[in-house]
């Protein structure tokens, strides 16, 4: 069963065994930031802070903490033996009757279960434990994926939203609105003054579309530290976008190796194993052991030894009914065999999702280079266009252009870049890495 030690450390906490080694404020089932004003407000720097402030915070992980914690219980009363049943029996002179003997028994039984019974008890209870250990670590691990994306995206759109700004900037400085006379009848400058405006008013619906982004991207990362909604962020740092591909097999075998969904399937299928062994064994009975002390004497209290007759026996269940044990039996195997599909079938899905990944990986790169390109071209022929006007008063109207292509190729190079690194934060959330590992 995974984490003993820490199960041990949670008893003494329960038991509130005075212990000055012991943080039992860390198994609390209350939400950790409730009452604590030093965690109302979250700081972090880059992307991994960030999750590990999310992780730190979020009440989801406390939840399936505590159930890892319930079932890490089940072991011992799953391994326990029956409570003793003891008996105690009068004759009738208790009640004042004036005839017969004095007659009384004492009797104690002990139900022993079939070897090897207990300790699949013990397994299956281990099992469920495990399974409640990787579906935290499961929860932590999808919880971790939507806090990366949650900054990828906040990190996107404070850029796009600060290069939307400059573009409207530049466009404003290009253009004036066409002057016209109000009594005009020249179609050709009305035509003009309307696509003034139609322009001006896409480039203002664009900034307030990147500006609606901003805001929602810092509502969620907002909602996952706790916070209110308008409480102030840090400014976003954008992850540093990896220079080589991952290899395939090494990400697959690291994938099957540490995917707490994998390690989830692999323990159901034990835990059908061990209830086969189970049903097996149902076939031999439970063993009750019964010791008694029958006497009859006059007096209760002192009876002659001579009259008490010890007596050991046992009780022995006749399980002579084996049509409902066969159907077990089988019930059980076909589980064992469905448990054992599912594992298979995830196998294949998790290599096939890193197979997926990686092609589309593959793709963002090379889109990524293309506009590398494209964006170092329009770079250098802005810095001819500045360099063959020797210190104008004001940017020409052609060198402002080419900035605002400098900044369209740099937007589109931003979107790229997000859509490679959310590739890498889904192979990071099927290997159980951070992105930058």
């Amino acid at each position: 069963m995974l984490g003993r030690d820490r199960l041990g450390e949670l008893r003494r906490c329960e038991q509130t065994i005075p212990s000055t080694d012991l943080d039992c404020d860390a198994f609390s089932a209350e939400p950790r930031w409730q009452g604590d004003p030093a965690m109302a407000s979250a700081t972090f720097h880059d992307m991994e802070a960030f999750v590990e402030e999310v992780l730190r915070l979020h009440p989801t992980i406390q939840a399936a903490e505590q159930t890892w914690f319930a079932a890490m219980e089940l072991y011992p009363q799953a391994t326990a033996l029956d409570d003793p049943a003891f008996r105690f029996m009068n004759g009738p002179t208790i009640f004042g009757s004036s005839q017969g003997q004095h007659l009384w028994r004492v009797q104690l039984a002990q139900r022993v279960p079939w070897y090897g019974k207990r300790g699949l008890h013990g397994e299956i209870a281990d099992g469920q434990a495990d399974v409640a250990y990787f579906d935290w670590q499961r929860t932590r691990q999808q919880l971790a994926a939507a806090a990366r994306s949650a900054y990828l995206q906040y990190a996107v759109a404070e850029q796009l939203y600060e290069l939307s700004a400059e573009d409207l900037r530049l466009a404003e400085a290009m253009t004036s609105a066409p002057k016209i006379e109000r009594v005009s009848t020249n179609a050709q400058a009305l035509a003009a003054y309307d696509t003034y405006q139609i322009d001006r008013w896409e480039l203002e619906r664009k900034h307030e579309e990147s500006e609606v982004a901003r805001e929602l991207a810092r509502e969620r990362l907002n909602v996952m530290l706790q916070q209110d909604l308008s409480a102030p962020l840090p400014p976003p740092v954008m992850p540093h976008r990896p220079h080589e591909m991952p290899d395939e097999q090494a990400l697959i075998q690291q994938v099957l190796m540490q995917s707490p969904e994998l390690a989830i399937a692999h323990r159901l299928e034990q835990q059908a194993a061990a209830r086969v062994a189970l049903a097996e064994k149902d076939f031999y009975p439970d063993i009750d052991v019964v010791g008694r002390f029958d006497t009859n004497a006059s007096d209760f209290w002192a009876p002659d030894r001579a009259n008490i007759r010890p007596q050991l026996g046992i009780y022995f269940p006749l399980k002579i009914q084996h049509n409902k044990r066969w159907a077990k039996l089988r019930q059980m195997k076909f589980e064992q065999r469905r448990r054992r599909a599912e594992t298979l079938a995830l196998q294949a899905k998790l290599t096939g999702d890193i197979q997926r990944s990686l092609a589309q990986l593959q793709r963002a790169q090379r889109r990524s280079a293309s506009l590398d390109r494209m964006l170092a071209a329009a770079k250098r022929r802005l810095e001819s266009q500045v360099a063959l006007i020797a210190h104008p008063p004001t940017p020409t109207n052609e060198t402002l252009a080419n900035q605002r292509v400098v900044l369209k190729y740099r937007g589109e190079q931003i979107k790229q870049e997000a859509i490679w690194l959310d590739k890498y934060l889904e192979l990071a959330m099927l290997t159980g890495d951070t992105a930058d590992r």
